[in-house]
């Protein structure tokens, strides 16, 4: 019987994601040899543990009728089983070839039969291979080309444009990551679309929002009744039930989860791309590949490392001879690292070139308006930093090819604020700079606290509040004339809400102390109003997005509260009342 055409399409799909594993093991495969290159004579046979994964990799795509494809990843076989010696120049046009390569891939994704386009790429291949014997015995560093009366190299129709193309196909997740040894068309994961897992999170997210409204009705029942065994009966069934609730949540967020190595593994190829482009020196260190993150999540960070890693080689590591004149090496250093905090992520994208000018940047911030000549003279060494992130900003006077063009770092900072993250930048002159994300593992689902702030009930984050207590008057001063909160034997800024809420001001009761990325800093309010896992919405409304708060979220009772975000609140409050 004949295979029906949902059945090859989930075969191409399957096909698809182990593929991409397959050339991302190429890509640090190469990147490795043209690095080698440079110091000594190496050849394609020291990669011979990808024969297996391309072995494969040929196969299928023979059998579902990819011809050229197959084809070419042939030829590739035959130059490491050839042990074909891999110079400078090789390598450059073989970067080429992938990029063609992953093209193809793309255009078979979007519906493609095959790859047309590496037709040219396997006679050039081809012709490599027949030449094997005479660039075998080639001394250390000779540049042999292949015989052009019988192969030519490929006209690169990408070539005016790489990066956007790196752009789509970079921002792919790869679901599940088969190791090199054991890339199979079919293996024992099971594939599912991510449409299906989106319907599951939404469903779950419905789930908690039935639960929460029956917990509170029940709730309310069973006090008005003032039946104190049916209240504690009631409230140990509600608890029993919240926990399974949690359990089905957490799992659903669980299978959603992916390794960061998705973005990571492609981090070496746009430093070495990019490198090449400025002409520069620059090694790549990568660390915390297991890192995992929800699949959202994961999407929306891919543009945004490519974006800082480009910008770290770019703007941040200098040129070699320039290096060496400031007693450093003449090889850069970009370090991408990712590791797992709490039900947080922390990524941080550093380089050790010159670092960012402070004065520079007030300079140029008073030159285009972004502030006044007062502001910038007066602003601390943090706020100033944060300028760099202000649309349009750039400390130099022309744009360049790589950095000019795709996102800058106001996008950079919207994009991670939109998941409920933050950003900073770190810098010192002449020894580098460091930019730090942290964003949520999920940004669907969290645990928050409800509180009462001028009759007004709002939300925060369980992740961000380090510590509740009693409202202790004895505890405030206002040094400066800005008010403080002692604690711990600290005074940190605390912020009051109510002249910045609608509704009548409140009696302090208590006290949240939260966490943001300056430090601690306290809110007063009048109740707890509970805490509740809830489904979180992102807010529409500019002017909302512009405030104190990250996003909403539906109560039981079908109130809309919004969420506090500590660093946004600190922002925001410190701005309207000129907070030191």
């Amino acid at each position: 019987m004949a295979m029906e055409l949902d059945d090859i399409k989930e075969l191409v799909e399957a096909f698809l994601a182990e593929t991409d594993e397959v050339i991302l093991s190429l890509e640090s495969h190469f990147i490795e040899l043209e690095q080698r290159s440079e110091t000594e004579s190496v050849s394609f046979g020291s990669i011979q543990p990808i024969l297996r994964p391309l072995h494969t990799f040929k196969g299928n795509a023979g059998m579902l009728g990819m011809q050229n494809v197959a084809a070419l990843v042939h030829a590739l076989e035959e130059i490491i089983k050839r042990d074909v010696r891999a110079d400078r120049e090789l390598m450059r046009t073989l970067f080429l070839m992938l990029d063609d390569l992953k093209i193809g891939l793309n255009a078979i994704r979007n519906g493609a039969e095959d790859a047309i386009e590496l037709q040219d790429w396997v006679a050039f291949l081809a012709g490599i291979v027949d030449m094997a014997p005479a660039m075998q015995g080639a001394k250390p560093k000779e540049k042999v080309k292949p015989d052009k009366g019988k192969s030519t190299l490929p006209a690169f129709g990408f070539a005016d444009d790489l990066i956007a193309q790196e752009k789509s196909v970079e921002s792919e997740v790869v679901l599940p990551t088969p190791s090199e040894d054991s890339v199979q068309l079919l293996d024992p994961t099971l594939r599912i679309t991510t449409d299906k897992l989106d319907q599951l999170q939404r469903e779950v997210g419905e789930l908690i929002l039935a639960f929460n409204a029956t917990r509170d009705y029940l709730t309310g029942q069973a006090s008005a009744a003032r039946d104190k065994s049916a209240t504690r009966e009631l409230n140990d069934r509600v608890d029993r039930l919240a926990n399974r609730v949690r359990r089905v949540q957490a799992q659903t967020t669980k299978i959603r989860l992916l390794g960061l190595s998705a973005i990571l593994r492609r981090v070496p190829r746009i430093v070495r791309d990019a490198a090449a482009r400025t002409g520069k020196k620059v090694q790549v260190v990568i660390d915390g590949e297991a890192t995992e993150a929800d699949k959202t999540v994961v999407d929306e960070l891919s543009e945004v490392i490519v974006h800082l890693v480009r910008n770290a080689v770019d703007h941040g590591i200098e040129p070699a001879d320039v290096r060496k004149q400031r007693g450093k090496s003449d090889t850069g250093l970009v370090i991408v690292r990712a590791a797992g905090k709490g039900d947080h992520i922390q990524i941080e994208v550093e380089d050790d070139g010159y670092g960012v000018d402070v004065e520079k940047v007030r300079l140029k911030a008073t030159e285009r308006g972004v502030v006044s000549a007062d502001e910038a003279r007066l602003a601390d060494r943090e706020t100033v930093l944060r300028w760099i992130f202000i649309s349009g900003f750039s400390t130099r006077d022309a744009t360049t090819e790589l950095s000019g063009r795709g996102v800058g770092l106001d996008i950079v900072d919207r994009t991670v604020r939109s998941l409920g993250g933050t950003v900073r930048l770190e810098s010192a002159l002449g020894e580098g700079s460091k930019f730090v994300l942290s964003v949520p593992i999920s940004t669907a689902v969290a645990e928050l606290l409800h509180v009462a702030v001028a009759g007004n009930t709002l939300s925060v984050p369980m992740r961000r509040i380090v510590e509740t207590q009693r409202y202790a008057t004895a505890n405030v001063s206002t040094p400066g004339g800005t008010p403080r909160y002692r604690w711990r034997g600290e005074l940190i800024p605390m912020l009051e809400l109510d002249s910045f809420l609608n509704g009548e001001p409140e009696e302090k009761n208590y006290v949240m102390v939260l966490e943001q990325s300056g430090g601690a800093l306290c809110v007063p309010v009048a109740r707890f109003q509970g805490k509740s896992q809830a489904v979180l919405h992102p807010l529409g409304d500019t002017l909302l997005q512009n405030g104190p708060f990250s996003g909403a979220t539906v109560l039981g009772s079908g109130y809309v509260s919004l969420i506090i975000d500590p660093d946004r609140l600190y922002k925001y409050v410190s701005a309207a009342i000129g907070l030191g």
